[in-house]
């Protein structure tokens, strides 16, 4: 899993913001949750796009939808 975050407060100047990347070879649900201890908001894939699964989360979504210490946003 790789995770990525922004470093530093926004900017007004139209430069992209500093960006940090973090390998990891836990399970995702585990190092998404870890993340989440300094984070203010994750931002998640939701799983395919297949009719039933339009409605429901999987299981790594689910996880940090209940368990995160941040918001989470959940995108098609």
């Amino acid at each position: 899993m790789i995770a990525c975050s922004l470093v530093g407060e926004p900017s007004t100047d139209h430069h992209p913001p500093e960006m940090h990347q973090e390998a990891s070879l836990e399970l995702p649900t585990e190092a998404l949750l870890q993340a989440a201890e300094k984070a203010d908001l994750l931002v998640i894939g939701s799983p395919g796009r297949h009719i039933v699964r339009s409605t429901t989360l999987g299981s790594t979504s689910h996880a940090l939808v209940h368990y995160s210490d941040c918001a989470v946003a959940v995108v098609r």
